[in-house]
């Protein structure tokens, strides 16, 4: 038989001899009642001496011999302890994971025990390694464990559909994985290490949702003993020499005599890595674009010269149009794979980049928050550089996955009122522009026959624009308005912004084409290039007319219901 088996009879005997003993305990009203979770190495029954251990009773103990406490645990299932803690049946609980919807419920110490986070484990033959494998997959987790709480909220947005399945205890979840009953499952990265020798299993590169592991207490009724936790907590963390410190090397090894993680090398080279991937796949996009119009052009030149030749005999002039219908069709279906092969790559790197970056970001944060104190300023700038970097990469990202997915979304055309979808854009960001003198006239305009919800992304982009190159003028004005050309209807958005040379009209709606540079004005320079995109999906055109310190005006039609009969 497993360990775990063993360990879980002995914790059912002993809950029933512990609980008595803890209500004779309450009536004398001397010891404080410890919540005891089987969760080692955080804290549980040793299965040796069948007695609480765990670096939560450890550090527990050191404190309470110092303060004359007398302790007493309480051994419980987690949602159990919860449930104690909060009701008052215990006083105080260790090993806890530190989060806001928590610390509605309960009162934590400032000081962090340790810091912890989740991490997806799969059996020692398993091909999963990373996010992306885990679509269409079975994953066992323990329900309303903070972690598992993270995975089934973080899936989805990489558009990954997993079946979950609840158990007891992170024992039978690497049981379930071992026994290959799951393709996969959540416990927390110190259990996953401490039973490593115990189970069949490996960790994947799949770690999520770090946290603060904390002592939590019954709200509002033991407020002078967290304080005491806290000032020992501090004084032994500020020691290295202190017990803390030799407790964390009992249960985690070399981790107890090192006052920087290990993981920060790590970290720092996973940027850099992260980094130049991304930079070698947008040179690589760029490469194979301009490879594929040179192509094209190369091809188009060639057609041209076949046609000018054929004209020249007019008893060539049905064989002529068949061979130009033809090569038509051709080149136009090579386009169409060539631009359909271009989004899908693009996609598919700004996707697989965001689970690394969300892995710099976490990690990073903590690494500023509680190692600050031992970083000297150099390190504290090496830090704030990832993270600043990595907000910067994650826009990036967000602005291909919104510009390739733009081609794959069918259009759902309605007759629209575009005063109304602007109307509703700058009400959304009138709490920016509250303390401008900014002045924005919305006139009565045309409807059109628009998909609402991308006629709104076009004026956000064309908005937005206008208020971020009016920042520096003393009055702006922005004028949102339309105008008829004949038989068509011109919409447009009027700024008296800084402006620009007109030589440049062209670039501005290629992708990251900037015209100023990110520390004058944000953004990714992928804006308008959506604007565009959209405006010719619709059958529209767009175009610009500016001057530098004057102000600019952003022109597009959009086609007509008839018009999109005809196609």
């Amino acid at each position: 038989m497993k360990l775990f088996k063993a360990v879980n009879l002995s914790f059912a005997l002993c809950l029933i001899a512990t609980a008595l003993f803890a209500l004779n305990s309450k009536a004398a009203g001397e010891d404080i009642r410890v919540g005891l979770e089987n969760n080692l190495p955080l804290q549980g029954l040793n299965p040796q001496t069948n007695t609480p251990d765990g670096i939560v009773v450890d550090v527990l103990d050191t404190i309470a011999e110092k303060e004359g406490w007398t302790l007493t645990y309480v051994p419980c299932e987690w949602e159990h302890c919860l449930e104690m803690l909060e009701s008052g049946e215990i006083d105080l609980l260790g090993g806890i994971a530190y989060s806001e919807e928590r610390a509605k419920r309960f009162d934590f110490t400032e000081e962090t025990l340790i810091n912890n986070w989740g991490v997806v484990c799969v059996s020692s033959d398993s091909d999963i390694t990373e996010m992306t494998d885990l679509n269409n997959t079975s994953i066992a987790m323990i329900d309303k464990d903070i972690y598992s709480i993270a995975l089934v909220d973080l899936l989805p947005e990489f558009d990954i559909e997993a079946t979950f399945v609840e158990v007891g205890s992170y024992d039978d979840v690497l049981h379930w994985v071992e026994s290959g009953t799951v393709d996969a499952g959540v416990v927390s990265r110190t259990f996953a290490s401490f039973w490593t020798e115990e189970y069949e299993f490996k960790q994947t590169t799949i770690i999520f949702n770090p946290i603060a592991i904390r002592f939590a207490a019954t709200q509002g009724q033991h407020i002078e003993l967290l304080n005491k936790l806290d000032q020992h907590l501090a004084a032994m963390k500020a020691d290295p020499e202190s017990d803390y410190y030799l407790f964390l090397d009992d249960w985690f090894g070399s981790l107890g005599n090192s006052k920087v993680p290990n993981w920060v090398g790590w970290l720092l080279s996973f940027a850099g890595w992260a980094i130049v991937v991304f930079v070698i796949a947008i040179l690589g996009l760029r490469r194979e674009v301009n490879r594929r119009t040179q192509e094209l052009k190369r091809g188009n030149k060639q057609l041209q010269m076949e046609i000018e030749e054929r004209l020249r005999a007019e008893d060539a002039l049905r064989i002529l149009n068949e061979v130009l219908e033809q090569r038509v069709l051709e080149r136009t279906s090579m386009l169409e794979a060539a631009n359909k092969e271009l989004e899908a790559f693009a996609y598919s790197v700004s996707h697989d980049l965001r689970s690394p970056l969300r892995a710099i970001q976490s990690f990073s944060e903590i690494l500023q928050v509680e190692y600050t104190d031992v970083l000297d300023d150099e390190g504290r700038l090496y830090v704030e550089r990832v993270r600043t970097n990595a907000v910067m990469m994650d826009r990036l990202i967000l602005s291909l996955l919104t510009f390739s997915r733009l081609s794959r979304r069918a259009l759902e055309r309605e007759e629209v009122y575009p005063s109304d979808v602007a109307q509703m854009v700058v009400d959304e960001i009138a709490h920016e522009i509250s303390d401008r003198d900014m002045h924005i006239q919305i006139d009565s305009m045309p409807t059109c026959w628009a998909d609402i919800t991308l006629l709104r992304v076009v004026y956000a982009n064309l908005i937005s624009n206008a208020v971020k190159f009016t920042q520096e003028t003393e009055h702006a004005e922005i004028i949102i308005s339309a105008r008829q050309e004949g038989s068509k209807t011109v919409y447009y958005v009027k700024d008296n912004g800084i402006g620009f040379d007109m030589r440049y009209a062209d670039k501005i709606f290629e992708v990251f084409q900037r015209l100023h540079g990110v520390e004058e004005f944000s953004g990714s320079g992928v804006g308008l290039a959506i604007v565009q995109r959209i405006v010719r999906r619709h059958g529209g055109h767009i175009w610009t007319e500016s001057e530098v310190g004057e102000g600019t005006t952003f022109y597009f039609t959009l086609g007509s219901k008839e018009d999109e009969g005809e196609n």
